[in-house]
């Protein structure tokens, strides 16, 4: 048996000619029944637990936030595994002694787990140097340089303490702002006090500053990785701590069992389960240090309100959790889409009380209806705001001169593609090369926006160059809204930019070869969707593009709410009146 997984070569071709061939689909079709069932594992194991434990009691040292963490991570990496298994019609396929199997270096991994006995034929990928190395070595030296300039860390009491990743940065003249609580700092002034966690992107693009570390807040702000190892070094018993927890953790969690069974193959996902909790220690080590410096912020400030965004990853969690252990309210502030089954907002009864903020300000109705349903949240709890950070940004939204000039130069509509981190180099090349192929085809020129926590290797340029249209695209670093405003159609794959653009009144073209529909958008049909299977013809759907655009604009509506009022003044009043209640 043959199982092809990627295009031949001609010579494959050749030598597999005559031979029974299997040809696995590039979209799922089995209707995600394995991806339903890690669902089913998340929510039974939550109720049922493991080695007859609840997750709270399982992963729990110090604190909740330990499961919240491995949880969302277990069930990404599951997902993958699921959806490689839902693209095989007929997974006895995967049984077939000694298959032979054309893949990709990508999918050999999947290939592997599940088709043990199997031949692989693919190409070993080159492994550059990793960026997250290097920047990780970076973030340790200007951390300890950060241990001796005082002006990044402040020492005056607040009332107000925000966590803000620093991917939220923007720099507006020469200063990191934070698009999204910047009009808070601005009217709280001494108060307000940021702890920015930074999580370094795979380069420093332009809108946050070529010089990250050592550029100028424009509000107080501590910076989460000088405060770590000032804390550490301070408190040097942590270090014991932190291997007395590996210890523990390679005791308790080996041999995972529960009572839950998955259908296809149960050995192989609890072996893989196995695998992956094993694969997370360092994730708790750093999730221990991370609880014990929050606590002692708490202690050291004594806020009267914590607020978060972004709040949903294990170190957001352990700010939240370090307030609530300290009797601070919290409110968290909607970061991106919350879409059905969100796992970073999917809760049992036992879980919720630890996970949630106290309040919770989203963009739109349809977020309101996830919260509650999904995250367990009373609507005495959540308040509609819209999108915080559209509020200052929309004051500044400009025409892009680097777009200008190239529309000048080529002489076609310009689609913008703001790109999205997917889940592996087979996706995102098929959406690169699906990208291409439309321009080609619709005589249109790109505009290329790639997310800050994606490789920059010019797999979007060698797409157009492979088609001849090289010329037809180019790379810009500047804020979305400036791009969404300055292009005459905005495509994406899974981004949130997708809304941006419909709430902006711009025809929006989604890029989904594996038909993954994340954003919920396929059936739209004020939404130009290009899936596996021909789409209509896009001048046919221009037809009626101001049809469209109007349906797409009440649409985005739903998702994002207001977009006119004044979202800052109504988080500050709300929190307020709870404080001083």
């Amino acid at each position: 048996m043959i199982i092809i997984d990627r295009p031949l070569t001609p010579n494959e071709t050749a030598e597999v000619d005559g031979l029974q061939v299997y040809h696995v689909p590039s979209t799922q079709e089995s209707k995600s029944h394995n991806a339903s069932r890690i669902y089913d594992w998340i929510d039974t194991i939550d109720k049922l637990g493991i080695k007859e434990q609840s997750p709270v009691q399982f992963f729990n040292w110090n604190g909740k936030s330990f499961w919240l963490h491995i949880r969302a991570r277990l069930f990404n990496r599951l997902l993958e595994h699921a959806q490689f298994l839902d693209q095989i019609s007929d997974l006895e396929h995967l049984l077939i002694e000694k298959p032979t199997i054309y893949t990709t270096a990508e999918r050999a991994k999947y290939w592997k787990k599940w088709s043990t006995h199997s031949q692989l034929i693919y190409q070993e990928q080159s492994t550059p140097s990793s960026p997250a190395k290097s920047s990780n070595r970076k973030r340790f030296f200007n951390a300890f340089k950060g241990l001796f300039n005082k002006k990044l860390t402040p020492t005056n009491s607040v009332e107000y303490l925000f966590y803000s990743p620093s991917r939220n940065t923007l720099n507006i003249d020469g200063k990191l702002h934070d698009k999204t609580f910047q009009l808070l700092y601005d009217d709280l002034g001494d108060k307000a006090l940021r702890i920015e966690y930074q999580i370094l992107p795979h380069y420093i693009p332009a809108t946050t500053n070529p010089d990250f570390f050592n550029s100028p807040r424009k509000s107080p702000t501590i910076a989460s990785d000088t405060a770590l190892l000032s804390h550490i070094l301070r408190k040097p018993w942590l270090g014991f701590e932190a291997i007395l927890l590996l210890i523990r953790y390679n005791s308790r969690y080996c041999n995972y069992m529960s009572e839950f069974k998955f259908e296809y193959r149960d050995e192989v996902w609890t072996q893989l389960i196995n695998e992956l909790i094993s694969s997370f220690k360092m994730s708790v080590v750093q999730l221990l240090l991370f609880e014990s410096l929050f606590s002692e912020l708490m202690q050291r400030y004594q806020p009267k309100a914590v607020i978060a965004t972004g709040e949903s990853n294990g170190i957001g969690r352990s700010f939240v959790e370090a307030a609530k252990n300290h009797s601070i309210p919290t409110f968290g502030v909607q970061h991106g889409d919350l879409p059905p089954n969100n796992i970073d907002y999917r809760y049992s009864e036992e879980i919720a009380p630890n996970a949630k903020t106290d309040y919770f300000f989203y963009w739109g109705e349809e977020s309101k209806v996830n919260l509650m349903k999904q995250a367990l949240y009373t609507p005495d709890q959540l308040i509609p705001v819209g999108q915080l950070e559209f509020e200052q940004i929309k004051a500044r939204i400009t025409v892009n001169e680097e777009v200008e000039q190239f529309k000048k130069k080529a002489p076609y509509p310009v689609v913008l593609f703001a790109s999205q981190p997917q889940q592996s180099s087979d996706s995102r090349t098929k959406t690169a090369y699906a990208l291409a192929s439309f321009c080609a085809n619709n005589q249109l020129a790109c505009v290329l926006k790639l997310h800050p926590a994606e490789q920059r290797d010019g797999l979007h340029q060698k797409a157009f160059d492979e088609l001849g249209i090289g010329d037809r695209i180019i790379e810009v670093n500047d804020d979305i809204y400036n791009l969404i405003y300055s292009t005459d159609y905005t495509s994406t794959c899974y981004s949130t930019t997708a809304w941006e653009a419909m709430s902006m009144k711009k025809p929006v073209i989604i890029i989904d070869p594996l038909e993954l529909d994340l954003l919920g958008l396929k059936d739209e049909g004020s939404i130009y969707y290009i899936g596996s299977a021909t789409p209509m013809p896009f001048e046919q759907w221009k037809e009626k593009i101001n049809r469209h655009v109007n349906h797409a604009y009440s649409l985005s509506y739903q998702k994002l709410g207001d977009r006119e009022s004044s979202p800052s003044q109504k988080v500050l009043g709300f929190i307020n009146s709870v404080i001083n209640r």
